[in-house]
């Protein structure tokens, strides 16, 4: 099957040149993060970010498809599973905008033939293809296991990548290559991460609704050789990636894979929040400053570190939470607490983003300001 032979759609929205609507102010999140029930739901933001990637993959066909192939291919798919396609990080980063290269139409071609196909849409294969969510390979020579579910994760809604050839996207200071865990790795790891949504789902329901509506991809992975350390991972480029390194090593516990899952869905909220509204950071090559973290110890980049003062301040409202404490090894959340409030009384935006405020925009400063008053409030 190919994608071909259907009219084009444009965008006339106006709002594909200001921004999405309906998004929730930035300033929620001080509140949001205290894992309380909160007024605004973290969906709102999934679905602002449905609406604005639909947006974006109209505008991308206008220009790119004049023969309406893919708009055709797209249209195909039911609603629910056209979103949520859409929303696939690997789909997502083709339509962001502020990627300087041209949309790559043929790419964009081959995930929504694989969607198709995985949906029972699809009749033929031209080779094998990856879902867009990393889940499955579909040889063109079993095209009865093409619609057979990928490996679940629950019912979190969130698709686990056990290996697909996806590249991610680290910056120097990442992990300079990972690989798929073995078969007794991979039990080992996803039987962590089940027991830690789990957890939150015992103790922490706002925490787990944040991770189920932010994450999109879960990926785990090793370091090729001598993984000494759990370590986890989000990608501005790819919003609703996470990927787990070394899950498998005998130190992860539950505790450790809770604060991970945590950590990264607000990074990944906050990427969303970034494309639906406006960059944290008021000009691209403000990114090339780079900041020691007062929590790690680690340098980073300016953008990561404007993310860390809010993921920090999540992580320490969610180690006072009582039902995870009592889930902790003793003394264990506690420690995990003080980590967190020791960075901010090193005044992380105060002090340490003082030479860098005007690269913020206002909003982000607002927030962050709160933040740390908050923080510095406590008894």
């Amino acid at each position: 099957m190919t994608l071909a032979h259907a009219s084009a759609r444009r965008c006339d929205d106006p709002r594909e040149r200001g921004g999405v609507g309906g998004v929730p102010p930035l300033h929620v999140m001080a509140e949001l993060l205290r894992w309380e029930p909160a007024e605004v739901d973290p969906l709102a933001w999934r679905d602002a970010f449905e609406e604005h990637l639909a947006r974006r993959a109209a505008a991308a066909f206008a220009r790119s498809d004049p023969e309406g192939s893919l708009a055709q291919g797209l249209a195909l798919l039911p609603e629910r599973r056209r979103r949520r396609f859409l929303r696939a990080p690997a789909v997502a980063m083709l339509l962001r905008r502020d990627v300087a290269d041209p949309f790559d139409g043929r790419l964009f071609s081959e995930l929504l033939l694989a969607e198709l196909a995985s949906a029972g849409l699809a009749t033929e294969l031209p080779g094998s293809l990856w879902t867009a969510r990393g889940d499955r390979l579909l040889d063109p020579s079993a095209p009865e296991r093409w619609t057979a579910p990928g490996p679940p994760l629950g019912d979190t809604g969130i698709t686990l990548d056990e290996g697909s050839p996806f590249p991610f996207p680290d910056d120097e200071f990442g992990i300079a290559v990972t690989v798929p865990h073995d078969r007794r790795e991979l039990a080992i790891a996803i039987g962590r991460v089940v027991d830690g949504l789990a957890a939150l789902r015992r103790a922490c329901a706002p925490a787990l609704e944040i991770v189920t509506a932010s994450t999109e991809v879960l990926a785990l992975r090793r370091e090729p050789a001598g993984a000494t350390a759990f370590q986890s991972s989000t990608f501005a480029p790819c919003a609703g990636l996470v990927r787990l390194t070394n899950a498998h090593l005998p130190d992860v516990d539950m505790t450790a894979v809770v604060e991970a899952l945590v950590h990264e869905a607000i990074h990944c909220l906050l990427h969303v929040h970034e494309e639906l509204d406006q960059p944290f950071l008021n000009a691209p090559e403000a990114n090339r400053a780079t900041v020691t973290s007062p929590w790690t110890g680690a340098t980073i980049r300016l953008h990561s570190y404007v993310h860390a003062c809010a993921v920090w301040y999540g992580v320490y409202w969610l180690w006072s939470t009582e039902g995870l404490v009592a889930d902790c090894a003793p003394g264990r959340a506690e420690a995990l607490r003080r980590r967190a409030r020791r960075g901010f009384r090193q005044r992380p935006v105060g002090a340490g983003l003082a030479p860098f405020r005007h690269l913020l925009t206002e909003g982000v400063r607002q927030l962050l300001d709160e933040i740390e008053a908050r923080m510095l409030s406590l008894a």
